[in-house]
């Protein structure tokens, strides 16, 4: 376990994994939540993480009153290489390599008192 990488990403990764390997296959269902969180020993809201982060990547499909299931097709998004793990591209990266220009414009620069609370 890599304590650098949370803890969800590192069960993402090995969801990843178990898709690649074909241990689990398009349009299967996945474990409950409470089978994950006791196969992996973790929290349920950090699978609830972890699969939420892959519904939202389009590896995962979730179904109401189902379960959650492998997507048919897995459509892997345009944004670039991102192969090693030391490669931390920002937003505006990605913006520049799919050719749209970048800049910013300051509106406003003023110095302000902060209050007691602050």
């Amino acid at each position: 376990m890599d304590v650098r990488i949370p803890l969800y990403l590192q069960l993402k990764n090995t969801l990843l994994n178990r898709i690649d390997n074909g241990e689990l296959l398009p349009g299967e269902r996945l474990e409950s939540e409470r089978d994950l969180s006791e196969k992996y020993g973790v929290n349920r809201q950090t699978v609830r993480s972890a699969l939420n982060v892959l519904i939202e990547d389009g590896v995962l499909v979730k179904v109401p009153y189902k379960g959650t299931f492998v997507a048919q097709q897995i459509m892997k998004p345009s944004w670039g290489t991102y192969d090693d793990a030391n490669d931390h591209r920002g937003f505006s990266s990605f913006l520049k390599a799919q050719g749209y220009s970048i800049s910013s414009k300051v509106l406003v620069s003023e110095k302000i008192e902060p209050t007691t609370s602050i």
